[in-house]
């Protein structure tokens, strides 16, 4: 069951929770290479459907790191004590 382990360590419904969306992020967890829905202005909140892009995981990465909100990965030894 998706909740929040209470006090008495029973698990309790987190509020709001729906099956689908249970069911839906237990799948996307298992899946690698599953589309994801990239937001284009960022909010996540406006799902409408020119603000939503389907994208690859490694398309939502790389879009992120060409908008500047994460560093990419630079690889190659590391500048702190020389190792790979």
């Amino acid at each position: 069951m998706v909740g929040t382990k209470g006090h008495s360590g029973v698990y309790q419904r987190k509020p709001g929770r729906k099956h689908s969306q249970a069911t839906k992020d237990k799948i996307r967890k298992s899946c690698k290479n599953c589309p994801v829905v990239h937001h284009i202005n960022g909010d996540h909140n406006n799902n409408r459907p020119e603000n939503r892009m389907i994208v690859t995981p490694s398309e939502h990465v790389k879009i992120h790191i060409l908008q500047g909100d994460i560093k990419p990965y630079g690889g190659g030894r590391n500048k702190s004590n020389g190792r790979v």
